[in-house]
């Protein structure tokens, strides 16, 4: 008999409850295998219509290069990874997938591309320092400001491509078309930045192939073709000096040279035949048009004046700020047992040796103009006093010279552009950029199956519950008390 309470309404006792689950043991087993057939079905319909879309193929990236950790590519310029998905790259890739057999359609391009995701990888110990910092700006605001200037650049990159039922994509073809795009990738990296070379301007080629006097149907007399000479000369040695101090022991198979090799060659140049070319020139007041190279040589001279004005204004406007800056150290900011920041005093501020570094350079920089406008003063006044008129026999010799030291600095410069680029190619861009983790079939189900199992779960439930509810209500009905 169910009970009655004190308010006049029926209600259960255990024992009944237990008696109607016992009573509707058939019932609920029905009811739940009915429930289960009908959720499995649909999920299963729906897992599989998502199976497709969901899948990816998934490689990672690790690139390795001066500047990245900045946020920089090689040349100093942004870092744009979405390079990997650029058309050039992956119709590349496709292309070298159907040569050795494969059959991805190429219509289907744009669709890949599109599918293509580049996300950057955070790792845990960085991600810990965005909690504290999070942790901070919430209990002390006044130093979020701060704080907000630290930010972190990846230097692993996860690539996938997804919805493989849209691209046409087999898992097997996806795969290896990833892996295809990341190699191809790479191939464009090294083209991209390891072509650096010290090209010889096409004034040095002209001059080696038709000497001063074909130079000067472009307006090129001697004297202007020393400036060129030793411009070429002073940029491959700044440019090498560089490479130098990066890889000492650097030494190329193909031209046997070092970078100091090359140094010493270019200084050999520099410091023999162009000095004697200079001398041979200037104190004979050499010139195929010597009205032409006094106007040349003092529009020199104006020109130097006004760079020496400027260089000497800026190294004042420097100097001004580098008093200005009070150089206490770095602050560094970490987190008490109480949650409030703690400061403590670091080496020199990062400011103050950037400016101070400027400063530097610019006094050199006075200096190198101040010695050019003092050369170049001697010149014209050796210029102005040659008492000698040019002969040919003059012309012929400055350009035999010419062409001597033409052929000389275009031999160095192929010597060093083939070392330079041997060193980018198996040093320097060797590691850059690799693939850490070649790709993967991921099916990414997981929220697909949980949310299918917790439907399953509800539905016998509740398919429980109106089993036991029917029941009641039947027994009920034929007036069969619990």
């Amino acid at each position: 008999m169910e009970k009655i309470n004190e308010n006049g309404n029926s209600e259960f006792t255990f024992k009944q409850l237990f008696t109607l689950i016992k009573k509707s043991g058939v019932r609920i087993l029905i009811f739940c295998l009915i429930a289960a057939f009908v959720v499995g079905v649909t999920g299963g319909g729906i897992y599989l219509g998502l199976r497709g879309k969901n899948a990816t193929v998934s490689a990672l990236v690790d690139f390795n290069f001066s500047g990245i950790e900045q946020g920089k590519d090689p040349f100093g310029r942004t870092f744009d990874p979405t390079i990997i998905k650029s058309p050039a790259v992956v119709e590349k890739a496709i292309t070298a997938i159907n040569e050795r057999g494969g059959e991805i359609k190429q219509s289907k391009q744009n669709e890949i591309i599109n599918n293509i995701t580049i996300e950057g990888i955070v790792p845990e110990e960085i991600m810990q320092q965005i909690l504290v910092i999070r942790e901070i700006a919430t209990k002390t605001p006044s130093v979020l400001a701060e704080l907000n200037n630290i930010t972190y650049h990846p230097t692993r990159y996860k690539v996938s491509i997804g919805n493989l039922k849209k691209t046409g994509l087999t898992k097997e073809q996806a795969r290896l078309l990833l892996n295809e795009i990341i190699s191809q990738y790479i191939d464009n990296f090294k083209t991209t930045y390891a072509s650096q070379k010290l090209l010889p301007s096409e004034v040095i080629t002209m001059v080696a192939e038709q000497g001063a006097v074909g130079a000067a149907s472009y307006n090129y007399d001697f004297i202007e073709l020393y400036d060129i000479y030793y411009a070429q000369i002073s940029s491959a040695i700044s440019y090498l000096n560089a490479k130098s101090a990066e890889a000492p022991s650097f030494r190329s198979n193909e031209t046997g040279k070092t970078f100091e090799d090359l140094l010493y060659l270019f200084r050999i140049i520099r410091d023999t035949d162009l000095i004697k070319y200079e001398a041979f020139v200037v104190e004979k007041g050499i010139s195929l048009d010597s009205s032409f190279i006094m106007s040349y040589l003092n529009r020199r001279f104006v020109t130097l004046e006004t760079q020496i004005e400027r260089a000497q204004s800026d190294k004042s406007d420097i100097e001004t700020a580098l008093r200005e800056i009070y150089k206490v150290g770095d602050i560094i900011y970490s987190v008490g047992p109480d949650g409030t920041p703690i400061k403590s005093a670091g080496g020199p501020t990062e400011q103050y040796d950037k400016v101070f570094a400027q400063y530097i350079a610019a006094g050199q920089e006075v200096n190198r103009l101040v010695a050019e406008l003092d050369s170049l003063s001697k010149r014209i006044e050796a210029y102005q006093n040659a008492s000698e008129e040019t002969t040919q026999d003059d012309i012929d010799t400055a350009n035999e010279k010419s062409i001597i030291i033409a052929n000389q600095l275009k031999t160095v410069i192929d010597d060093a552009n083939k070392t330079v680029a041997e060193y980018f190619d198996t040093e320097y861009f060797d590691n850059a950029v690799h693939p850490a983790v070649t790709a993967t079939y991921e099916n990414n189900q997981n929220d697909t199956l949980m949310s299918v199992a917790l439907a399953l779960f509800a539905a016998v439930v509740i398919a429980a519950g109106a089993a036991i509810i029917t029941t009641y209500y039947s027994l009920k009905k034929k007036g069969i008390t619990l």
